[in-house]
């Protein structure tokens, strides 16, 4: 994610040039103070309630502390879920309309990605990784 977004009145810029995983983005954010509501409300509106645990437990390494978090899915047989099925969700969802935008914009270049890769149209993505529920 390039640029600033606000946080508490702060910027905050997140550098990740090779990428970042769903559950270390959510830990890293929770640990600076998100509250776990935030990210719970999101998940309702996205149609995803009661299908995910989040256990998290502050951990050391390297004599550096931090949150770990560990996303559970509750569903007996996970999805791999389809960029069309993301979209439809995201766009129903009631999410703040800038929100709502910006997470569009990052799972369409994911998804105008995975296409190029694979050699398939956008709309036939499979979403195993970044689909699961960490990155929604």
């Amino acid at each position: 994610m390039n640029g600033s977004q606000p946080f508490n009145g702060l910027p905050l810029h997140i550098d990740c040039p090779t990428g970042v995983a769903g559950d270390m983005l959510l830990a890293a954010l929770l640990d600076l103070g998100v509250p776990a509501a935030v990210i719970e409300s999101a998940l309702a509106d996205l149609g995803l309630a009661g299908l995910y645990q989040l256990r998290s437990e502050e951990r050391r390494s390297a004599g550096l502390r931090g949150l770990r978090i560990t996303v559970n899915a509750l569903e007996p047989d996970p999805p791999h879920r389809q960029w069309l099925d993301i979209r439809q969700r995201i766009e129903a969802a009631t999410l703040n309309p800038a929100l709502q935008q910006c997470v569009l914009a990052v799972f369409e270049a994911l998804a105008q990605a995975e296409a190029t890769v694979h050699g398939t149209s956008p709309d036939s993505v499979h979403f195993h990784e970044v689909g699961a529920m960490d990155a929604l």
